[in-house]
């Protein structure tokens, strides 16, 4: 079992992702932490739904999964995969990881844009 913090991690793993990786998703918040099952990834929080990243970043998860597992899927808090397409799973985490990554930069882009207006009032 291995964890996975982060896309250069995953994109180093010399293997596939397996039923029992841990991958963890970092936010300006927190980390949320979950671990890969037979058809979806659930969280290790209990308190937290296995939904939680994907409102987090304000996407459709459905849509999203469709578009990365390349098969329709409309069930669970974590879209469901087929039974054990860990390569499917793996294509939703990468575009979870990318999408974060943008997240953080247009966040910081509107921080600083509201520093510089806040100069130049000034």
């Amino acid at each position: 079992m291995t964890e996975i913090h982060n896309l250069e991690e995953l994109n180093e793993l010399n293997r596939d992702l397996v039923f029992g990786d841990y991958i963890y998703f970092s936010t300006k918040k927190e980390i949320i932490k979950y671990i890969i099952k037979n058809i979806h990834l659930s969280t290790l929080d209990s308190d937290k739904s296995n939904d939680i990243i994907f409102e987090i970043l304000n996407i459709k998860k459905y849509k999203l999964a469709e578009k990365h597992y390349k098969y329709k899927n409309y069930r669970g808090a974590w879209p469901e995969y087929k039974p054990e397409d860990f390569k499917a799973a793996e294509r939703l985490i990468r575009a979870i990881y990318i999408l974060l990554g943008e997240k953080d930069i247009v966040e910081n882009l509107i921080i600083s844009r509201f520093e510089i207006l806040d100069i130049r009032k000034k």
